[in-house]
């Protein structure tokens, strides 16, 4: 494996100073709201989970439901601040939301009575369609672009399904396992697969089939998140030390570092204009942070949160993610500020 000192002179660093608050390096006070639909519940443990935002403002995840059931609903947001719940197509009590797009089409996954995974789509005010990859038992659905095109992974392979349902299956050499994370409008998609040694490497994936396998430097394993519209591929790598560090993968090849001065562990999930959005754990606690396109690292934490995490960028300096309050409640949030302007 690669010696972990080798970060030095494989990656581009991040700034190293102290990193800065939201208001230090936006110049004014953030405005933190906290996103809920009406009927969730408020047990420890449980709560709203897995926020995004589209360029509507539009917000979408998923959350437990209030009563007890321990059934999960997903949820739109609107712009306007209202709320849709919605349930899996069959009734099933778990769903879950992994993406939106600017149609503010949602895309997911859920466990059927048949007990299979399989995902799906729901139009704005329209019902839910499963999603099936012909030949599969399961099918998870993890990224959607705005043609309505959607990746993700089927019986261990990596699925492309475009919006009229014309499925491409794809492994790079070598995968046993291949996970599609992220997809642009430009139909490049990235993601992740698993050698037969049981390793993680990143890849990507062209519009006309093209697969470019890639491993950050100083790496043991390399899991890619999320891919932007530029090309750029955003994850985390472990080291020979087991630690995890955020990167930036540009369309040209080249690394950037994610990381920050004291974490544990660093991740990247999300890029949008040549910034990106992550989480770090620190002392045993957890933060949101973005990263300036210029390598500057911004903290971002809820207000009199126990935990925080970002999960993405949004149209004019938003973004969204989620906390967990001090009786470990999980809620979701939005963050407006200057900080991330288009």
């Amino acid at each position: 494996m690669s010696n972990p000192r080798a970060l030095a002179a494989g990656l581009v660093a991040a700034v190293v100073a102290p990193i800065l608050s939201w208001s230090a390096a936006a110049g004014g006070n953030p405005v933190f709201s906290t996103v809920d639909p009406p009927d969730v519940t408020r047990r420890a443990n449980s709560g709203t989970r897995a926020v995004f935002i589209n360029g509507r403002g539009e917000m979408a995840g998923y959350y437990e439901i209030a009563g007890g059931s321990g059934a999960l609903n997903g949820f739109l947001r609107e712009a306007d601040g209202t709320f849709q719940s919605f349930a899996a197509p069959d009734g099933s009590t778990d769903i879950y939301v992994h993406a939106l797009n600017d149609r503010g089409t949602i895309l997911g996954s859920y466990v059927g009575k048949d007990l299979r995974t399989h995902g799906f789509l729901r139009k704005r005010n329209g019902g839910l369609t499963a999603i099936d990859v012909p030949g599969a038992r399961e099918t998870l659905a993890y990224a959607i672009n705005s043609r309505g095109t959607v990746a993700g992974t089927a019986d261990g392979s990596g699925f492309v399904m475009t919006a009229r349902g014309a499925v491409s299956t794809f492994r790079p050499q070598g995968a046993v396992t291949t996970v599609a994370c992220g997809l642009n409008d430009a139909g490049e998609v990235g993601g992740v697969y698993f050698d037969s040694n049981e390793v993680a490497h990143g890849f990507k994936r062209s519009a006309n089939g093209e697969i470019t396998a890639f491993d950050a430097p100083g790496s043991a394993k390399t899991f890619a998140s999320t891919i932007s519209g530029s090309g750029d591929i955003g994850g985390y790598f472990v080291d020979g030390s087991h630690v995890m560090h955020g990167y930036v993968r540009h369309n040209d090849g080249s690394f950037a570092a994610a990381d920050l001065p004291n974490a544990q562990e660093t991740s990247v999930g999300n890029l949008r204009e040549g910034n990106a959005a992550g989480s770090f754990r620190e002392a045993g606690n957890r933060h949101g942070f973005i990263r300036e396109a210029s390598g500057t690292m911004i903290r971002i934490d809820f207000p009199g949160a126990r935990y925080s995490m970002l999960s993405q960028l949004g149209p004019r300096g938003s973004a969204v993610g989620t906390y967990y309050d001090s009786h470990n409640v999980s809620h979701g949030f939005l963050l407006r500020g200057p900080a991330t302007q288009d």
